[in-house]
């Protein structure tokens, strides 16, 4: 076929066509294999002709349980050499709802084989994988997972912005399995990209503390994870920056508790887990460390906002080092908003965790006492 004119390869279209199609289902791996190279020189001559008689076969293919393995084989074989020219013809087919299981582990091994070719038609793929993650079928829930995690970790740079506009879109769901499935694949994808995904990272985690006063507690738990990991993939220098918009996302969050409630305290579920404050305390106390003195001044203020919407017994493992920090700072030569803004964190410490600081060397918690006390 490479070394035959178009026109002389046209003609015999009738034998060529049926022969790889058949290859490509063939029992044999090598036979697939070279099936699949076959097929690439064929579409230099043949165009979408070879596409729109091998692929539907293929497909058809998927649905028999005898021939189900090899048909997806001769997919990946095709799309290994093909990936942009076939990859449309092959999506729709796969991500009909109710996702089988079958067409979960079908998406999976077709995304390891397309790369980033995934990159254009992620709206196409993840709205049904992450649907499909929070299903009934417990083998559709894994296999879809697993899809999901191949298709985040293969998209490169071009992709990135695809992937989390998808990801958001999830987020902000009104189908609480969908919202978590979204949360658990933002986690993931910053544990284990190699991309660099600084950029993104205030968005995502502006976000997800926002979804930590979601309605549905494994949502909350889900998007607390995913805050962590996100927060833990920031260079430590950086994480002052995030204090404004830790704040305003704090407070957004805060104000839908509000208005849930009809008076009480107010708190944030997602404060209100073990471990609590662990993603965000970094970045407070990184600014009251190293920041200026305006930067302290508003690391300080964030921190006792964010202590009022923490339970006291998430708070009760943070007291001490919270306390020490503070207490660094308000004894250095900044100026007065800074040590005032201190002091006003201190009193609602002691407000909401006093008990847990008789652990505190005793001249300093008298310090505390005598200084918030006036």
């Amino acid at each position: 076929m490479a070394s035959a004119g178009k026109n002389q390869l046209l003609s015999f279209m009738d034998e060529l066509i049926p022969t790889i199609r058949t290859a490509l289902c063939d029992s044999v791996p090598e036979v697939r294999e070279s099936a699949g190279l076959a097929f690439s020189t064929l579409f230099k001559s043949a165009g979408m002709q070879a596409i729109d008689e091998i692929v539907p076969t293929l497909l058809h293919a998927l649905e028999d349980d005898k021939t189900s393995d090899t048909a997806l084989d001769g997919l990946k074989q095709i799309l290994s050499v093909r990936t942009t020219a076939v990859l449309p013809h092959i999506l729709p087919k796969l991500v009909h709802l109710p996702l089988s299981a079958f067409n979960a582990h079908a998406l999976g091994a077709l995304a390891e084989v397309a790369g980033p070719g995934l990159d254009f038609h992620l709206g196409t793929i993840l709205p049904a994988l992450l649907s499909a993650m929070g299903g009934d079928d417990m083998d559709v829930q894994a296999l879809a997972k697993e899809a999901a995690e191949t298709v985040a970790l293969v998209i490169d740079e071009e992709g990135v912005e695809s992937l989390i506009s998808e990801l958001l879109k999830g987020v902000g769901d009104s189908q609480a399995s969908i919202r978590r499935s979204s949360a658990y694949l933002i986690g993931y994808f910053y544990k284990n990209s190699k991309l660099s995904l600084v950029d993104e990272a205030p968005n995502m985690i502006s976000t997800l503390i926002i979804l930590l006063s979601d309605p549905d507690s494994d949502t909350v738990a889900v998007a607390w994870e995913a805050l962590s990991r996100v927060v833990g993939s920031v260079p430590k220098e950086v994480l002052p920056s995030y204090i404004k918009l830790v704040r305003d996302a704090i407070s957004t969050s805060r104000d839908k508790e509000r208005r849930k409630k009809k008076g009480g305290p107010i708190l944030i579920p997602g404060f209100c887990l073990p471990k609590a404050l662990q993603p965000l305390l970094p970045i407070f106390l990184q600014g009251l460390i190293s920041g200026s003195a305006e930067l302290r001044e508003q690391a300080a203020v964030g921190l006792g906002e964010l202590i009022e919407v923490t339970s006291e017994p998430a708070l009760k493992g943070f007291v001490i080092p919270i306390t020490g920090p503070l207490i660094r700072i308000i004894g250095d030569r900044f100026p007065w908003q800074v040590k005032s803004a201190i002091l006003s964190t201190l009193s609602i410490l002691i407000r909401k965790g006093g008990m847990a600081l008789e652990t505190f060397p005793s001249s300093a918690s008298n310090n505390i006492y005598q200084v918030s006390t006036g």
